[in-house]
């Protein structure tokens, strides 16, 4: 008599979560974290956020909503934890969360409305958060008039700052290039 053997691969099911961005910026809002893959057993889940300032609401058996911009920074950090219990045994998982929070970018040496020559000399540019990069009439960090469209009108000198860790704000000031006048 012949015999035949199949092979079988079990493979174990892996609870994870599922919706977690790697950062969490300003103004990122509310978000929702999922659970993939909870066994049809499981019991008693719950959600628990680390950081007491922040919001978390279960919305399912697998699934609850929060918003980042709740929680503290620099305090350590902060996670998400999903616990349930299958039969006999307890079982926690832990997703890290990084929370960044870098606040409005500005140039503290220029203001909305702002007014300057067209013949000017260039002006070096001072902001909050150094290390991003200008747009408008600006070369190498300097407002420089005579970069302005045309040569005088209105123009915008826009600020755009990136965080190490992707997280983005943007400063924008309107002002004028006056052209000279005619003697």
């Amino acid at each position: 008599s012949q015999t035949a053997y199949q092979s079988v691969e079990v493979r174990p099911i892996v609870v994870e979560f599922f919706g977690v961005k790697p950062v969490y910026c300003d103004g990122n809002g509310t978000d929702t974290v999922y659970i993939l893959n909870v066994p049809p057993t499981a019991i008693f889940t719950s959600f628990y956020i680390s950081d007491p300032a922040g919001s978390l609401t279960m919305l399912t058996d697998t699934s609850a909503i929060f918003n980042p911009d709740l929680l503290n920074t620099g305090d350590g950090i902060d996670y998400i934890e999903y616990s349930y219990l299958d039969g006999f045994a307890f079982v926690s998982l832990v997703q890290p969360l990084v929370i960044e929070h870098i606040g409005a970018v500005s140039i503290l040496n220029l203001q909305p409305g702002f007014q300057i020559c067209s013949n000017a000399t260039p002006v070096d540019l001072f902001t909050s958060h150094p290390g991003g990069i200008f747009s408008g009439p600006v070369a190498a960090g300097k407002l420089d008039p005579s970069l302005a469209p045309g040569g005088y009108g209105n123009v915008t000198v826009t600020y755009n700052y990136t965080s190490l860790k992707g997280c983005v704000s943007t400063a924008v000031v309107p002002g004028k290039v006056n052209p000279l006048a005619n003697i």
